[in-house]
């Protein structure tokens, strides 16, 4: 079950990934369940799916890239568009980058949350 349920994730996020280059979208945010795992830090994140620019993180410095982060993961992405992005979803994001480049510069990117 767990391998299913891991295996379906990857897919949708590949093909997801995927359909947004195609129409030029490379920027996404992370979305998904909060939970006590570390994935739970990125979520609200906005990424580039390819080299990092203008201030946004690449998907290769993600562990393991895209989600899922581990096996169960709920994380998945959606497009994000700076031209349409609500001021919210914008706050979302640089907190949620401030917490990554933060865990990132201590080497805690995969801790548990219960555990920091």
């Amino acid at each position: 079950r767990m391998l299913m349920i891991t295996r379906t994730r990857e897919l949708t996020v590949g093909a997801q990934r995927d359909a947004q280059l195609d129409v030029g979208l490379d920027l996404a945010q992370i979305v998904g369940r909060v939970s006590e795992n570390f994935c739970t830090r990125f979520l609200g994140l906005v990424f580039v799916l390819g080299p990092a620019r203008d201030g946004y993180p690449s998907q290769d410095e993600l562990p393991g890239g895209l989600p899922p982060f581990h096996p169960n993961c709920s994380k998945d992405i959606v497009a994000f568009s700076e031209a349409s992005a609500s001021k919210n979803l914008r706050a979302v994001h640089s907190r949620a980058l401030t917490q990554f480049r933060l865990a990132q510069r201590s080497g805690r990117l995969t801790d548990s949350l219960a555990t920091t």
